[in-house]
């Protein structure tokens, strides 16, 4: 990432990260973003999905970020990109409020695709990972991309604490250059809409040294 496009992207994501919340359980939502801010975000990646983190994790329980990948339905690949959390054992009183999540892909002149994350907390620390994710064809084809958690807040932990996937953003490519309305359990089932997908997701999961 280019010096001048790095600072912009710490500047406006430490801007961000205001508020506090007092809630005993994680959820997420859509950030609320400004017509400056979306301009901004456009500038410093191909796509960038920002959301809003509320609550906290309780020790022993991990939030993990990651990315499923299909074609036409058919699951190809799944990888963890970040995982935050603490252990039952950690002696630290705090448990961490996380505030922010960005996911920020990038693509280089051959098409090659990366991804950064980022998660900030209340305690304004930073997390980053840049992983590899691979090259799409896009040419003469239908593009799309979004978040799709909607509007409102989506619970992350279930009432028995037990492991649970959220998708939370998606990026799509069609063979025939049209797009039907994006449904996630169409997407992920064998399918002649969706020649490319990558799904990303939040989970969260007991905490793994």
């Amino acid at each position: 990432m280019k010096p001048s496009i790095y600072f912009i992207y710490m500047l406006i994501l430490g801007t961000l990260l205001v508020g506090c919340s007092q809630e005993s359980e994680l959820t997420i939502k859509e950030a609320e973003l400004t017509d400056n801010e979306e301009l901004l975000f456009d500038s410093i990646g191909k796509e960038t999905y920002l959301f809003d983190l509320e609550g906290e994790l309780t020790k022993g329980k991990a939030m993990s970020i990651g990315v499923e990948e299909y074609n036409y339905g058919e699951l190809k690949d799944d990888r963890g990109f970040l995982s935050l959390g603490k252990s039952t054992e950690d002696e630290e009183a705090q448990v961490e409020k996380y505030k922010k999540l960005l996911i920020l892909l990038n693509e280089d002149t051959d098409g090659e695709m990366s991804v950064d994350v980022r998660v900030t907390s209340e305690n304004g620390f930073f997390s980053l990972t840049a992983a590899e994710l691979g090259t799409i064809d896009v040419e003469e084809k239908a593009y799309a991309s979004d978040e799709i958690i909607g509007e409102e807040a989506v619970n992350l932990m279930d009432d028995n604490g037990e492991n649970k996937r959220t998708y939370i953003a998606h990026l799509a490519i069609s063979p025939d250059g049209t797009f039907r309305s994006f449904d996630v359990e169409h997407a992920t089932q064998s399918n002649d809409d969706y020649e490319f997908l990558y799904l990303f997701y939040v989970e969260t999961h007991d905490f793994e040294e």
